[in-house]
């Protein structure tokens, strides 16, 4: 299994980065190769709050437009969180 860390999902989504490039052509062989590829929750929390922070971005991502993608129903409890089953 492939466990990348966080500056990958960062270079790979903040097109501004040195290593944008060479990142999201990483991630794009990874996730069509034939190896798992799995995404720790504290990277994916880490990702969040560094891209959400003005400190690391002049211009930061905007949180209220985050959508969470889970087949967990249980996420509808949660009013204002915005999120979809991608499997429905």
């Amino acid at each position: 299994m492939i466990v990348p860390d966080i500056n990958l999902l960062i270079y790979a989504h903040n097109d501004q980065a040195s290593e944008y490039a060479k990142a999201r052509a990483w991630w794009e062989v990874a996730l069509n190769g034939n190896t798992p590829v799995g995404i720790p929750w504290i990277s994916i929390s880490g990702f969040i709050r560094l891209m959400i922070h003005p400190r690391v971005l002049a211009q930061p991502m905007d949180i209220a437009q985050a959508e969470l993608y889970s087949c967990d129903s249980d996420f509808s409890r949660f009013p204002g969180l915005r999120w979809r089953n991608p499997l429905v």
